[in-house]
C-alpha cells in the first residue's frame, strides 16, 4: 500500500511539473520580450516556423484589405494565402524579421501610461490568481505542443494565440495567431512595400 501511494505521489508530481513547465518557459519568453533581450529571444523563438505562420495571416489580411480575395471559399482562400505567401516571400521577409516581430509584439502588449505610471508591458504570465486561472483555462496541451491565448488581461480579440513546441527540452515559440488589428496593420505595411516596388 505504501509503495502504491509513493508511486501515485511521484506520478502526480511529474504531471504537475509537466503542466507547469510550459508556463515557466512562457514567462521567460515574456520577460525576454519585455527587456528586448535579443539573445534570449533567439533561444526561445523558432523563426523558421514562426515566419510562415505570420506570412499566411498577413497575406490573407492583405487580400481582404485590397479586395483581391474575391469570393474564394474559406479552404481555397487559405490555400491561396499559403501559396501567395511563398511568392510574396521577399516582401514579407522584409516585414517579418526577428527584431521587427519582437518590436511589434512588445508594442501590441504595451499598456498606456496611467496615473503617473509609465507604459508597461502586459505580462504573458501574470502573478494574480484570477488571471493565472484565465491563462490556464485558455491553454491546451497536445503532447509536444502547448497552445495558449495571451495576455489574459486583454480582451479576447486583442490576445495572441501562441503555439509553443517542446524541442531539446525547451518550449519554443513556433506559431503566433495575431489579433486582427495587428494583421491589418502588417497588411497595410505590405501594401506600401508592394507600391514601392
Amino acid at each position: 500500500m505504501r509503495w502504491s501511494l509513493r508511486i501515485a505521489a511521484l506520478l502526480g508530481a511529474l504531471l504537475a511539473a509537466y503542466t507547469l513547465w510550459p508556463f515557466l518557459d512562457l514567462y521567460r519568453l515574456g520577460r525576454a520580450i519585455e527587456r528586448s533581450d535579443a539573445a534570449e529571444l533567439a533561444t526561445r523563438v523558432e523563426m523558421r516556423a514562426l515566419r510562415p505562420s505570420i506570412s499566411r495571416q498577413v497575406l490573407a489580411a492583405y487580400l481582404r484589405l485590397t479586395g483581391k480575395d474575391g469570393d474564394l471559399p474559406g479552404f481555397l482562400g487559405g490555400a491561396v494565402a499559403g501559396f501567395g505567401a511563398a511568392l510574396a516571400d521577399p516582401a514579407l521577409s522584409d516585414l517579418i524579421q526577428f527584431d521587427q516581430v519582437a518590436a511589434l509584439m512588445r508594442e501590441a502588449l504595451s499598456r498606456p501610461a496611467e496615473h503617473g505610471r509609465p507604459r508597461s508591458i502586459a505580462e504573458l504570465v501574470p502573478r494574480d490568481l484570477g488571471s493565472l486561472w484565465t491563462l490556464y483555462a485558455s491553454s491546451d496541451y497536445k503532447l509536444h505542443d502547448f497552445y495558449v491565448s495571451v495576455p489574459p488581461a486583454f480582451a479576447p480579440d486583442q490576445r495572441f494565440r501562441l503555439r509553443l513546441h517542446l524541442t531539446q527540452w525547451k518550449w519554443k515559440l513556433y506559431e503566433v495567431e495575431l489579433p486582427e488589428h495587428l494583421r491589418t496593420r502588417l497588411a497595410e505595411m505590405l501594401a506600401r512595400e508592394f507600391k514601392q516596388k
